[in-house]
């Protein structure tokens, strides 16, 4: 027979295991969530400063590159606008 201090510590570690277990399954989906939005947010809000700081100059198309964040503007930064266009 087994004593009921060692029941409860048997039902305590399953508790406790099933815990666990729901929380790192939580910490997994909310860690794969945040970075996607930021990722997502931070992109919308630098195409709107793009688009923003659009105007059109004696018929074509140009950019105020000065208003615009300076890594778009640093050679081999990794970071750089790709614009397309339809007429």
């Amino acid at each position: 027979m087994r004593s009921l201090e060692h029941q409860l510590q048997i039902s305590l570690a399953i508790v406790l295991a099933i815990i666990l277990t729901i929380l790192l399954i939580v910490a997994n989906l909310s860690s794969r969530n945040i970075p996607d939005s930021f990722v997502s947010h931070h992109l919308m809000l630098e195409a709107k400063n793009l688009q923003d700081n659009l105007f059109i100059d004696s018929g074509e198309l140009k950019v105020k590159w000065h208003h615009l964040n300076t890594i778009y503007n640093t050679p081999y930064s990794g970071h750089y606008y790709a614009a397309r266009f339809k007429n």
